[in-house]
Formats: C-alpha cells, structure tokens, sequence
C-alpha cells in the first residue's frame, strides 16, 4: 500500500477498481484482509471485487480440494468491502450466460459480469472468434451483467512478442502477437456495445425479460428498454404509458438503422433475421 500511496502522490494515477483475487476460489487466506485494507486505505474509494475461476457449478477433476469448486462465484459476498463479483466461462467456445444470471439475483446486490470469456482464437483460429465475441458481450449483458463486458484474446493476455514465441503448450498458443491480437475481429463487437448504450441513463437499469415477452432485455420501466434479438424477430414491451423514441442497432456493423416512436402496447418488428438491439427511450 505505500508503493501504491507513492504512485499516486508522483503520478497521479489510480487504478480504476481493485481485485482481490484472480482466476481463485474467492477463499484463499489473502482475501479477506486485503479486501478490508483496501477499504481501510484507498481514499478514492475505488470498487473492490473479486475474479473466480470456472468452477462455481463444478469440481475440477485434478484436485481433491472440496473447496476449490461450487464457490457459486459469492465468497464474501456479504462483506461492505465488497463491491463486485465477476465469473468467468472458461475458454471452451462455451456461451453460459446463466453464470451471471445467477449472480444477479444474490443478495445484497452487487456489481456483477463475466469477467473472462472464452479468449478470441485462444489455442486455435476459429476459438471464439468474429461475431462469437460479439454475441457472447451481448448475451451477458442482458442476462444482468450489467456491471459491463470483457474481452480477452490469444496472443495479447500472454504477451507475445512475436507470432511464432516458443514455450507455449497448444492450449495457449496463438498464432499472432499481441499487436496483430489488438485487431482481433471480435475486439470490434464488442466495442459496438458501448456505442449503443452511449447517453443513455443506465445506472440502475435491471434485468427484465419479463417486459419483453420472454426477450432479453434489461429496462427501467416505463423509460428505458434495451433489448437483444439475436435472430431479429418480434417483440412487445409492456410498462409503456406513453410514446417512446426507438432505433435499432445492428451490432455486426456497429450503425442504427432504423428509428420511429413506440405506441403503448405495439409490436416492433426487427429489420431482418438478424442480430438486432433495440434501445427504447430518450438519451
């Protein structure tokens, strides 16, 4: 902590959140007292949160440690230092947005997100690769990981510095560096998101499939729907009292397409049989 102090008071820089713990169970011996002296001493008040491993829902096959797995991604949930709870999916091209569909519900409420998906072209080319990563961001956002979306890739998250790096077993080998990793096809997707939600008032928006007749969806009722067709469609909201603005988003290209004004109880209709964001409401 005083070479972090030191950092600040030279640089002024701070970091943007605190882990506590990476790729862990959330119960190693460290985490607790680190959690409680970061609160103590970080005067910026920066949230704090903890990273897990795969296994909230499993056991790995390779220890006999019963606490290792079914940590249910919640160690220390209860605890006022922490702020945060991110899962993670592992790297198997797996898409599991029922990981932070659960973590929505603990109580009290957190912060939560998938904080590793499957690493674009991690181990081989097609490995979560293109439109993989874009659907996998959308999917966990509006499953209730309304903390945010995370990226990772082969080849930048091992750092290598050249394509062809010896000592990296087939599981983590990448055929790029970490500069060609940069320009990934999938990084592009998932910065689309935050294109769509720019200006939009969406601290505090919950996740409410409910008002969208099954869809995923996250709203404020009434004021703010975000909805994620992943084959376009149909979709109804309800809670509308009054006309709302509407556009739809194409988030394989990153451009609106289409806008109008919602009616209380009137269907929409996406622009095609294709991944579509519709977002309801004034920025």
């Amino acid at each position: 902590m005083r070479y972090t102090r030191f950092l600040l008071a030279r640089y002024g820089a701070r970091p943007a959140m605190w882990l506590i713990s990476v790729d862990g169970r959330g119960k190693e011996p460290v985490v607790e007292p680190a959690g409680r002296l970061v609160e103590e001493w970080d005067a910026y008040g920066q949230p704090t949160g903890l990273h897990y491993n795969r296994f909230d829902d499993s056991q790995p096959a390779w220890t006999d440690d019963p606490e290792y797995g079914f940590h249910g991604n919640r160690s220390f949930h209860d605890a006022e230092w922490l702020d945060f709870q991110l899962a993670q999916t592992g790297h198997f091209n797996d898409h599991l947005p029922e990981k932070v569909y659960r973590m929505y519900d603990y109580e009290p409420v957190k912060a939560v997100a998938n904080g590793e998906p499957t690493y674009e072209r991690m181990g081989e080319p097609t490995n979560g690769a293109g439109w993989w990563q874009g659907h996998e961001a959308w999917l966990n956002l509006t499953s209730g990981g309304t903390m945010g979306v995370f990226y990772g890739a082969g080849g930048l998250w091992n750092w290598k510095i050249t394509a062809d790096e010896p000592g990296w077993e087939p599981w983590a080998e990448t055929e790029a560096n970490w500069e060609d990793a940069l320009h990934f096809e999938g990084s592009r997707y998932v910065g689309y998101v935050s294109r769509a939600l720019e200006g939009l008032d969406f601290a505090d928006i919950e996740r409410r499939h409910d008002l969208a007749g099954g869809r995923l969806a996250l709203a404020k009722p009434g004021r703010l729907y975000v909805v994620y067709l992943p084959e376009g469609g149909d979709v109804t909201l309800d809670g509308l009292t009054a006309p709302l603005p509407y556009r739809w988003f194409d988030p394989q290209s990153g451009e609106w397409t289409a806008a109008g004004t919602l009616q209380p109880g009137e269907t929409l209709h996406a622009p095609s049989a294709a991944p579509y964001v519709l977002v309801v409401g004034k920025e």
